[in-house]
């Protein structure tokens, strides 16, 4: 009996001991979400690839509810990029200590459809404002 109960401390102590790092870790973190930015509607499958202050970059994916999280980084500057089709791309850099979580929400827009249109005559330069056009021939 004084065997089992030596061994199941010593399993307890096993068990602490493996579990007790994820308390302490001295790693940093990252967590946010990724919206439309004209409707707050969650985007999910955007790919969020991150860049931790060692160079080590590591890419995941929005979930349906537009949130991502990432462990494990070096303490830091840690760089955040956000991708997806039709959306245009986001990243910033923020120093996020050991054993943090750095916060990075996105509020994305979708990429501005470009019209054009083909005449036979000459070309226009349509500037800043669509209002705006410069009457000189594009050559």
């Amino acid at each position: 009996m004084n065997r089992a109960l030596a061994a199941l401390a010593g399993l307890t102590a096993f068990l602490l001991a493996v579990a007790a790092p994820a308390s302490s870790d001295n790693s940093a973190r990252v967590a946010g979400k990724a919206t439309v930015a004209t409707s707050k509607t969650p985007l999910a499958a955007a790919t969020i690839t991150i860049r931790d202050s060692s160079g080590h970059t590591t890419s995941v994916a929005t979930d349906k509810s537009g949130r991502y999280a990432a462990i494990g980084l070096e303490p830091g500057n840690v760089t955040v990029s956000f991708e997806a089709p039709g959306f245009l791309s986001q990243g910033r850099t923020c120093r996020v200590p050991g054993g943090e979580t750095g916060r990075f929400d996105f509020q994305v827009n979708r990429i501005p459809r470009v019209i054009t249109h083909m005449t036979s005559g000459p070309v226009y330069r349509c500037d800043v404002e669509p209002s705006t056009v410069d009457r000189t021939t594009i050559q």
